[in-house]
């Protein structure tokens, strides 16, 4: 797609326009994308999993790791690590048979740095209104929908104005009236959308570009961790060899 097809999106200065079949890639995959990105993001216990993960890169020992548990008051640390080896973020460190430690992949430190550069990008509390507003993939899904709508930027305000017709137009992609009702609102509690007095939805142009940028990051660490994952069981012996 050409770059015109995005008008309103192409005002973010500094920011590559959006490629439409990279979009439809991002939707394809929404639901992985948006356990990555609550992987990556989740606020609870003051972003335990985020500094967990920031941790580990270096080496942690199982007591380490206990130890950081309890400074932040968390029941445990498997369900964190489990995710985080989900996804190729971190590796086990072993000794014999015995797993002693992980350690932090190039995957998890790629990931951090997609955090880090939307925080860049946005500023650190919007970065932060985005991480505890609890994006799943319908919002995701539904962000995805108006990013790639070719509405032409709003001169005065210098932002895409949607109508309430548009905006319910849009979450037609749901099967529920209820699904894209909620999306909405999480989209506006993370700042991706306002609803302002004059009636209508605004969407920042430059703010929603970096959130789609850091969207089709996710997008691509996913493809590096797949690709990773088949290489491994290709260099692994088949069973049924002589």
């Amino acid at each position: 797609m050409s770059n015109v097809d995005y008008p309103g999106h192409a005002l973010a200065e500094g920011l590559t326009p959006p490629d439409g079949t990279l979009i439809e890639k991002v939707l394809e995959h929404v639901v992985e994308v948006a356990e990555l990105h609550a992987v990556l993001n989740s606020p609870r216990r003051q972003y335990l999993r985020r500094r967990l993960l920031q941790s580990l890169r270096a080496v942690m020992t199982i007591d380490e790791i206990e130890g950081l548990r309890r400074e932040f008051g968390a029941q445990e640390y498997e369900r964190h690590i489990n995710k985080f080896l989900r996804w190729g973020l971190v590796e086990p460190v072993t000794s014999g048979e015995d797993v002693t430690g992980y350690v932090r992949t190039s995957l998890g430190e790629e990931g951090l740095n997609t955090v880090w550069e939307l925080q860049r990008k946005v500023g650190e509390e919007r970065a932060r209104s985005i991480a505890e507003a609890g994006l799943g993939s319908n919002a995701i899904k539904l962000f995805l929908t108006i990013f790639r709508n070719p509405k032409e930027v709003d001169l005065t305000t210098r932002e895409i104005l949607y109508t309430p017709l548009e905006i319910g137009q849009l979450i037609r992609i749901f099967t529920r009236s209820v699904e894209g009702v909620s999306a909405i609102d999480k989209l506006d509690d993370a700042g991706l959308t306002s609803y302002l007095d004059d009636g209508n939805v605004h969407v920042n142009p430059r703010r929603s570009t970096a959130f789609y940028h850091y969207l089709r990051s996710l997008y691509f660490l996913l493809a590096q961790g797949r690709a990773a994952s088949d290489r491994t069981n290709e260099d692994e012996p088949s069973r049924t060899s002589p």
